[in-house]
């Protein structure tokens, strides 16, 4: 599923056994927690979303389906513990986005 607007809606989100990419000008509301299953992955940049919640999912900043699709994901926070993981696509360090993945949380920290 492709999210290229904005979603206003203030509720959790929950991603199950699908693919949610956030593409820009798309975002979900920053204070709304996106939960990952573990048949799933969130991604695709750049875009935003609330906290990210992963317990056996997996995030991957960039197109999950395509090896060369980097992207800049923006969330306050994410935590990948209880069996969570991170996927960085990296084919060099120049540009963050065009040369690797990149999850960015601001000024909170990963788990």
């Amino acid at each position: 599923m492709t999210l290229s607007g904005t979603d206003t809606f203030t509720g959790g989100t929950t991603v199950q056994g699908i693919s949610l990419l956030v593409d820009s000008p798309g975002s979900l509301n920053s204070s709304s927690t996106v939960t990952v299953d573990s048949s799933s992955t969130p991604g695709r940049a750049p875009g935003s979303v609330g906290p990210i919640l992963s317990p056996g999912g997996t995030g991957h900043p960039g197109d999950p389906s395509v090896a060369t699709a980097f992207g800049v994901l923006t969330a306050p926070s994410a935590d990948f513990t209880n069996g969570g993981t991170l996927v960085i696509g990296v084919a060099s360090y120049v540009t963050p986005g065009t040369n690797y993945d990149q999850l960015s949380p601001g000024q909170q920290r990963l788990y």
